[in-house]
């Protein structure tokens, strides 16, 4: 399933631990694991992206997936969502808070949180567009902010 273009992690307030995105953002950050209700593949990169809706900046890191676990209560024991696909993975950045106006830089386009959706999309030019977008942004954070 390796995709030429990093796949996106989403963590939203309304299934996370306390409401609060940035809490499973770090549960994944300090575990090594991240979690899902969609399948990648081993080897994949990984866009880690907390969604706090009340705020404009954004929390992630950028991994390398290692391997599968399957179904994973990790997140909620502490109040969170059940996952059915987890993996353990490697991260390749540290966690780091950015503003959208800086995302939008990196990324050379205007933010929407569409971009980071996925990339389960069928329509070849969102693909790109997206793909593009995260393969920037990846590289940002793997580049400047390593492990």
């Amino acid at each position: 399933m390796n995709s030429s273009y990093p796949r996106v992690f989403r963590y939203s307030d309304g299934n996370s631990i306390q409401k609060n995105a940035n809490a499973d953002l770090k549960v994944s950050f300090e575990t090594q694991t991240i979690a899902r209700n969609r399948r990648v593949g081993i080897g994949d990169s990984v866009v880690v992206v907390a969604r706090n809706n009340k705020s404009e900046e954004m929390s992630l890191f950028v991994c390398e997936v290692v391997s599968e676990i399957g179904v994973t209560e990790l997140w909620k024991k502490q109040g969170g969502k059940k996952w059915k696909c987890g993996y353990t993975v490697k991260p390749l950045s540290e966690v780091i808070t950015l503003h959208k106006i800086v995302v939008e830089a990196i990324m050379d386009q205007a933010f929407s949180w569409r971009l980071f959706d996925g990339l389960a999309f069928s329509n070849p030019y969102i693909m790109h567009r997206n793909g593009s977008a995260m393969k920037k942004l990846f590289a940002y954070c793997a580049s400047n902010h390593p492990v």
